[in-house]
């Protein structure tokens, strides 16, 4: 007994845990709890949470031999900056109506902006429109609208305009001012009006005529539409090959005028075709303009066949339409309006054709009928060979009975794939 007194405990630490007596003693021990607590407690259930609490701790750091310990070190994430305070567009209005203006007047507008936001706000630039003179400026001060300008919170900026109506009847059009606000980097600005024609005049064209005394030169009607009176002041024309009776010193809200055609010297310009400027005080409206024709009396359409993409082996088919401009028909009843080919008796042409040839012999006359004042021709034209020249040229000539003929130039262009195959001859054909 005093051999087991002296011997040393199982359970201690140390060097007892490298005795193998003492190993055994251990175990021994452990043996007999177990089985005591077998014995109190037969029906007893262990659960989950007891057996987690009694398995031993492993972590999942292996120390290397030699280590001890490792140090973790814990990094510590930044905030977020905050995001810097932003500029903010508001327009008062983004639609500019002038209303019902004159073909005259040249109306002004404008837009305010202000920057509503907590910081600075850019105009970055300005995109106008056809028609409208656009000025940018902060205080007063007028910036180049493609380097656009600053505004601080609460600054406000002002966009002009100034717009030349040109056309009678409404008129909208966009203007765009690019900012640096993300949530609102394209305002866009509407300006629009109506333009009201404050004048009239009859006719819009003149045609002139060679067979006609005073070269068939109708009277001009000029009206007041406002009830305004106004009064001719001067009048002007090209070549000076007409004359106007005016007195600037009468008013009236209406004057009939009637040119006098100096037809002589009409027949002489190199271009018989011009314009009559007429000045007036009506502040409604611009000078009136007519353009004036000396008309020839045959005349053909199309007056020229431009052809692309040409082929020797395809032949073209074209129309040519011949009329006489001097002929009575309907269609001077209504004014020169358009002929309704459905209502309108076709009116058979008053002069004869002789010939109708090709010069070069590219275009065959296949067909004739007969129209409303002249004929018309139907033609097939076929590309002469191709050599080094990439075009080829003709000419139709319609001799009219009386000696006056009219001539119709041709002019076409060979396909790639024919330009290609003549150039391929050409080298065939040099002597090696």
């Amino acid at each position: 007994m005093s051999s087991m007194g002296g011997a040393r405990s199982p359970i201690r630490s140390g060097q007892a845990s490298r005795d193998p007596l003492a190993l055994g003693w251990t175990v021994c021990a452990l043996l007999v709890v177990q089985a005591f607590l077998g014995c109190q407690t037969p029906d007893r259930t262990v659960d989950a949470d007891e057996l987690t609490a009694a398995a031993p701790v492993v972590s999942p750091i292996e120390l290397l031999p030699g280590e001890t310990s490792i140090k973790v070190q814990t990094v510590e994430t930044a905030p977020k900056p905050a995001a810097p305070p932003r500029g903010k567009i508001v327009l008062e209005s983004a639609v500019c109506d002038f209303g019902d203006v004159t073909p005259a007047a040249k109306p002004k507008g404008f837009f305010e902006f202000k920057n509503e936001g907590q910081g600075p706000l850019r105009i970055t630039r300005v995109q106008g429109c056809c028609g409208a003179v656009i000025k940018l400026s902060k205080n007063g001060q007028v910036v180049d609208t493609k380097k656009g300008l600053d505004l601080a919170p609460g600054e406000t900026g002002r966009l002009d305009v100034t717009y030349s109506f040109t056309y009678i009847g409404p008129m909208e059009k966009k203007i765009h001012l690019f900012t640096d606000d993300p949530d609102n980097k394209n305002v866009v600005l509407t300006i629009k009006g109506r333009v009201v024609r404050k004048l009239s005049w009859t006719p819009g064209r003149l045609k002139l005529f060679l067979d006609k005394e005073n070269a068939g030169c109708r009277s001009i009607t000029i009206k007041s539409l406002d009830g305004k009176p106004f009064a001719l002041k001067s009048f002007r024309v090209t070549g000076n090959c007409m004359s106007l009776d005016v007195d600037p010193n009468q008013e009236a809200t209406e004057f009939t005028l009637q040119p006098q055609v100096a037809l002589d010297v009409l027949q002489a310009m190199e271009m018989p075709k011009g314009r009559l400027t007429i000045e007036h005080t009506h502040p409604g409206c611009d000078a009136i303009s007519l353009n004036f024709d000396l008309l020839p009396r045959y005349i053909h359409l199309p007056p020229r066949y431009i052809l692309f993409n040409a082929d020797p082996a395809v032949k073209i088919k074209r129309r040519l339409h011949v009329q006489d401009n001097y002929a009575e028909d309907q269609s001077s009843a209504k004014g020169g309006a358009a002929i309704d080919s459905v209502n309108v008796t076709p009116v058979p042409p008053t002069f004869e054709i002789e010939s109708v040839t090709s010069e070069k012999g590219t275009a065959v006359l296949t067909k004739t009928e007969v129209i409303h004042n002249g004929y018309a021709f139907y033609f097939d034209i076929t590309p002469p060979e191709a050599g080094s020249e990439s075009r080829f040229q003709d000419e139709i000539v319609i001799r009219i009975k009386g000696g006056k003929e009219r001539r119709v130039a041709i002019q076409g262009y060979y396909s790639q794939k024919v330009k290609e195959a003549a150039r391929q001859r050409s080298v065939s054909q040099i002597p090696r």
